[in-house]
């Protein structure tokens, strides 16, 4: 009997950790979706996935939200664990970032910070902001040969582009 219980505990557990790994697997949802121009047609916007994991908050907001786009005055703010998603036309765009981030030990305070990426028609990206580093990822991927990584201190600094330090 006890070995009866102990093979059924064996796969009882291994088909939990089964399901977990196959849960995290599947890509996040976006929370919501913030739409600049809802006449723009699939293939004449960007997508991007705007992720901030910290439990770090600002002026009673949790996290670090894009206030302004391009000039415009906006409040994107993703959940403190998850993401929004954004549709903008492609091209130069300008983030205004303001609030906190941080990981393990490193807490960074944005106040009307500017990030600067030129995103393409009909492609898809992942922003992660960590403490004082900003990822750009191609579509949903965050392996480093998908992806960029900007250092914000003291502006905007390109570290690693696809997997290779920057000199």
């Amino acid at each position: 009997m006890k070995r009866l219980s102990f093979v059924l505990f064996i796969l009882i557990s291994a088909l939990i950790l089964d399901s977990c790994v196959l849960f995290s697997l599947i890509p996040k949802r976006d929370s919501e979706t913030f739409v600049f121009d809802e006449s723009l047609k699939e293939g004449e916007y960007a997508l991007i996935h705007y992720e901030h994991n910290s439990n770090y908050t600002f002026n009673g907001r949790p996290g670090l939200a894009i206030i302004e786009y391009n000039g415009m005055t906006v409040n994107w703010e993703p959940p403190r664990k998850g993401s929004i998603g954004i549709k903008i036309p492609g091209g130069n765009t300008r983030f205004i970032l303001n609030g906190r981030s941080g990981i393990d030990n490193t807490v960074a305070t944005y106040d009307n910070i500017p990030f600067v990426f030129n995103f393409e028609n009909g492609k898809e990206y992942t922003i992660i902001v960590h403490a004082y580093m900003v990822y750009v990822s191609k579509g949903r991927s965050t392996e480093s040969k998908d992806t960029l990584a900007y250092d914000m201190r003291g502006g905007q600094k390109l570290l690693y582009e696809y997997g290779k330090r920057v000199k």
